[in-house]
């Protein structure tokens, strides 16, 4: 599979995910926002921001182990299947052309148990110097199946105005 061929539609969807926050480009006046009960959590960033998109690849049997972000991902399932499980040890299976959103504080656990090559695109919306991933403290990764493969890592600055 050629992930090349993702790479502007998965970016188009970062910058698309960074202005439904209520996020401009630098050099770009702010534009009416919506309420931000209307927009969710990323309604409420205000600030510098990095916008960071990532190919990654989940060969079959490969999980994170339980992690948080500092910043909101929109993560795009593209081919095979990923089974999200969060901290109660519910499970949510993600097929592909199938999307989910990470928030800031969830713990989780993503994983392929299927039988083929489950690659993500994930689009990530940080502020300024939160960290990009953090595992769960007291977590141990020894004996733990194989973490994912990051392809392709691009990261953009960007400035956003708090939502009225």
């Amino acid at each position: 599979m050629n992930y090349m061929q993702f790479i502007p539609r998965s970016l188009v969807m970062g910058l698309l995910l960074c202005l439904l926050a209520g996020c401009n480009l630098v050099i770009t006046p702010p534009a009416p926002a919506a309420p931000a009960a209307a927009l969710g959590p990323a309604a409420e960033l205000a600030g510098e921001f990095e916008v960071v998109e990532l190919i990654i690849d989940f060969p079959a049997g490969t999980w994170t182990p339980s992690h948080t972000h500092g910043g909101m991902l929109l993560v795009t399932v593209l081919d095979g299947e990923l089974t999200v499980r969060d901290a109660q040890g519910t499970e949510q299976i993600y097929k592909a052309g199938e999307s989910f959103l990470e928030h800031p504080g969830d713990f989780l656990e993503i994983g392929n148990a299927g039988e083929i090559l489950a690659p993500v695109t994930v689009a990530a919306l940080l502020p300024k110097g939160a960290k990009l991933t953090t595992v769960k403290e007291g977590i141990s990764t020894d004996g733990a199946p194989p973490g994912p493969t990051v392809l392709y890592q691009a990261k953009l600055a960007a400035n956003s105005v708090a939502a009225p």
